[in-house]
């Protein structure tokens, strides 16, 4: 990055803190690097830079003291897919349409920030670690690579579920970005060990025994530090952008929810947001007006001297209008109405008061009680009513921009699940109860997941609390596969079958329902059913990697190598770095007698990860195809 350009931003910031207007930064070939890092559910006020006294987040600390910290940032929803694709649009949840995880974006509305800096010349790439961001949800448009993790899963249960460590992400990303480049980068980077279940690594365990979220936080901090220190390293730093935010933070028990996203109080509306940019974007500098994440691409755009896209509902934050104290922020929660049947959730902040839009609906002084503990809608009603009115208004404002609804599964995908007995789509609305009153009913039963976890004697327990949830939350389809998981592990696969069925019905669900369907049919000996489902499967999610390999590996069982082969290389073009698709290749290899392919493959496989337990179930498996002895550790066909 010159030095002329630096300059020039550096006074622009300068201007913006003195109160002038601030003009765009000139256009330049030589614009700075940009990383995003997202820190899934984080609170704000969990950081030491926010004024936690118990934290220690000493990189992120002194990211803030380097840049920009924004003291109220919030997030529009509390759950991850939407708040990202807000991230990514500066668009809010009524516009590009996103509002629940498990969805799939057809048409976001306007181009995301990866797409605007591609555009630009930037190389592109993203790491996230779980598959709530996986590429098959549409939030990969616009990045060269995009590595969706988490890596090496081998077992079908395990596919749509498991989660990517920080640590793994860091050295993926840093890998990255040791590639030689000519021109400059934009790295995302999505952290998810802060997520619930709350158990922080041992180390930290140990340090935070009776405040594990905090060691989590402390955890991910000190990958946050690796990244910083090889900007530092590479003599990179200056000429990086950084921006450190999250999607969304986590209740902790906070009125009564444990993780998030039902209620949209500040406890997980309230994000961090930090942008440091040495020379350019002022140090040391608080920013206390409400801002959203619908700010951030605006923000970075700006800062490169790129246009906004035309229907962006965020704005550029450095700018004359950072910190007016009008300004007025939109925050839902679907969730609700969508799995339990209960009232949707809307609120609307502004002049420091937040209204909630609910059956029983709330007012907050959130400058005076930061914690929402005193409801003022009896108080104040007049207050309420404008704010209800104001609720009603900038609702059909954000809809206006909405290009198109979301959806599951194509529409070819659709007639596959309809043909298999699943309807598709959410369940309808239910009777509107208050979430407030619904959360005690739900608290109530919620040991199902850990007695299933515990098996044995606990499951006729774990049977019994799921019935009782998906009886009462009919549309939440968590628990008609913890249904199906707790009567698969009695044996009873009929029934099991019956409840991952039900579960295929619902959005957040179907991915890993219809993948349970796989495997049970496949613990059956059913190869029909098992190529069906995995059919299905593949028809719901086409550019996942994991779900080609399944369907590959289910037509291999059945016989049908041709068809299999073809899905086996369609697995490896979509994610060449797959270990698990690689190590099912090779299996694959070896059980058609094509014993020099499958040796090549892992010889590949055992250069990049000596020691791999796979290595030895292929050998074993090679020895019995080539009827003759070989010893661990001999060279690949030797």
């Amino acid at each position: 990055m010159g030095r002329l350009l630096r300059g020039a931003l550096a006074l622009a910031v300068l201007a913006t803190a003195a109160g002038c207007r601030r003009s765009p930064p000139p256009a330049s070939p030589a614009r700075p690097n940009v990383v995003l890092v997202s820190i899934d559910t984080l609170r704000a006020d969990r950081l030491g830079c926010y004024g936690y006294a118990e934290a220690e987040t000493p990189a992120i600390d002194g990211l803030a003291r380097a840049g920009t910290l924004f003291r109220r940032a919030y997030s529009p929803v509390p759950l991850t897919l939407p708040a990202h694709a807000t991230l990514f649009t500066g668009l809010e949840p009524p516009a590009h349409g996103l509002v629940d995880n498990g969805l799939t974006a057809i048409d976001l509305g306007a181009p995301t920030l990866a797409e605007r800096l591609q555009a630009a010349g930037y190389d592109t790439a993203a790491f996230v670690a779980a598959f709530v961001l996986n590429r098959v949800f549409g939030l990969d448009r616009g990045f060269r690579h995009y590595d969706d993790g988490p890596p090496g899963e081998t077992e079908l249960s395990g596919v749509f579920h498991g989660v990517a460590d920080a640590r793994e992400r860091l050295d993926a990303a840093l890998a990255w970005l040791s590639r030689p480049r000519t021109g400059p980068f934009f790295l995302f980077l999505h952290l998810y060990d802060v997520h619930a279940p709350h158990v922080a690594p041992e180390r930290y365990a140990q340090r935070f025994a009776s405040r594990p979220y905090d060691g989590e936080v402390s955890y991910v901090d000190a990958q946050v530090r690796r990244l910083l220190d090889v900007l530092e390293a590479r003599k990179l730093a200056s000429d990086t952008l950084v921006v450190l935010t999250a999607d969304h933070g986590e209740s902790l028990g906070d009125h009564g929810e444990a993780t998030h996203g039902i209620f949209v109080y500040d406890a997980t509306l309230h994000v961090p947001l930090i942008v440091r940019w040495p020379g350019a974007v002022t140090s040391g500098r608080v920013i206390e007006g409400p801002v959203g994440l619908a700010d951030v691409a605006p923000t970075i755009l700006d800062l490169l001297g790129l246009p906004p896209a035309p229907a962006v509902q965020g704005r550029a934050l450095l700018g004359s209008a950072a910190g007016a104290s009008d300004r007025a922020l939109w925050a839902e929660s679907d969730y609700p109405a969508r799995h339990y049947g209960w009232a949707r959730l809307r609120s609307l902040r502004q002049d420091g008061f937040k209204y909630i839009d609910a059956p029983r609906p709330e007012l907050y002084d959130v400058a005076r009680d930061p914690a929402e503990s005193q409801d003022l809608a009896r108080q104040d009603p007049g207050r309420a009513a404008r704010m209800a009115a104001a609720l009603d208004s900038m609702e059909s404002r954000l809809q206006r921009t909405r290009a198109a609804e979301p959806a599951g599964p194509d529409a070819a995908a659709r007639g596959r699940l309809a043909a298999l007995g699943y309807a598709t789509g959410a369940p309808p609305p239910g009777p509107g109860l208050d979430p407030k009153d619904g959360m005690p009913r739900l608290r109530g039963l919620d040991d199902a997941a850990p007695a299933l976890e515990r098996g044995g004697a606990e499951l006729e327990h774990a049977e019994r609390r799921y019935r009782e949830l998906a009886a009462e939350f009919p549309g939440q389809g968590h628990f008609h596969l913890g249904l199906g998981r707790t009567l698969e592990s009695q044996g009873r696969f009929a029934e099991a079958e019956a409840a991952y069925r039900e579960a295929a019905r619902r959005d957040d669900v179907r991915i890993p329902a219809l993948a349970r369907l796989v495997a049970l049919a496949a613990r059956r000996g059913d190869a029909a059913a098992e190529v069906q489902a995995a059919e299905s499967l593949v028809g719901t999610t086409p550019r996942h990697a994991a779900s080609r390999r399944i369907l590959a590996d289910a037509l291999a069982r059945a016989g049908d190598v041709t068809r299999a082969e073809a899905a086996y290389r369609e697995s490896l073009r979509l994610n060449p770095a797959s270990r698990s698709a690689r190590w099912s290749w090779a299996r694959f290899l070896v059980g058609r007698g094509r014993l020099d392919e499958a040796d090549a493959v892992r010889a590949e496989l055992d250069r990049e990860q000596p020691g791999d337990p796979e290595s030895e179930k292929l050998l074993e498996l090679r020895r019995a195809r080539a009827g003759r002895p070989e010893v661990r550790g001999s060279r690949p066909g030797s």
